[in-house]
């Protein structure tokens, strides 16, 4: 025999299944996409605020000093400046020139310097110059005539305090240019870039 009272239980308990099961589901996306908010603005802090080094400018001087064999040279340093919002942790750097007889070949390796890297610090805006690299004026008359092509590169490897466990590399390449007694530095097509787009991976800084 048909019971109304129980077929009405059955269809209630039913529904409230369905409705709970809704609510579940309504909770968990919503959960969901609180947690994809949340990192979502950690990323972006973590990119707003992490260190970012870059070299900003390059930097020459006569150097005249004939008692330690520094005569007649050009003395050039690569500024580099920390444009993120926290200090960089950890930095070592190094840089490195030479010169050649034509343009930079599209498989140049881009060697290392034989000195070792130095280590240094940059706070949240500020600067810091490389090691320096000294050029013989005579070379620079052959620039200037366009017989000889002087470059320039470094690297900077660094961590920040936003995210430790991921280590930054910021690579640079530039060519002097004379005109007659002025110089410039043009930025390079190559070694011009930073973490993922360098050339080589970063180094430890206890390597």
């Amino acid at each position: 025999m048909f019971n109304i009272t129980e077929a009405v239980t059955a269809y209630s308990t039913l529904f409230l299944a369905i409705v709970t099961t809704g609510l579940a589901y309504a909770t968990y996306k919503l959960w969901s996409a609180t947690g994809s908010l949340v990192q979502d603005a950690r990323n972006v802090s973590h990119r707003e605020l992490r260190a970012y080094v870059w070299a900003c400018e390059v930097n020459q001087q006569p150097v005249n000093a004939p008692d330690i064999g520094l005569d007649n040279n050009c003395r050039i340093t690569v500024l580099l400046e920390n444009a993120g919002q926290t200090p960089t942790k950890n930095l070592r750097m190094n840089i490195h020139w030479d010169v050649f007889d034509e343009k930079l070949p599209q498989d140049f390796a881009f060697p290392e310097s034989h000195l070792p890297p130095a280590a240094a610090h940059i706070g949240p805006g500020g600067t810091v110059h490389s090691r320096h690299v000294d050029i013989p004026n005579p070379i620079l008359s052959l620039v200037a005539r366009r017989l000889r092509f002087v470059y320039v590169w470094g690297w900077v490897d660094y961590d920040d305090v936003i995210d430790p466990t991921t280590r930054h590399r910021t690579e640079y390449c530039f060519e002097m240019l004379m005109d007659g007694d002025l110089s410039s530095y043009a930025m390079h097509e190559q070694f011009n870039a930073a973490d993922e787009d360098c050339l080589r991976k970063p180094a430890s800084f206890y390597d």
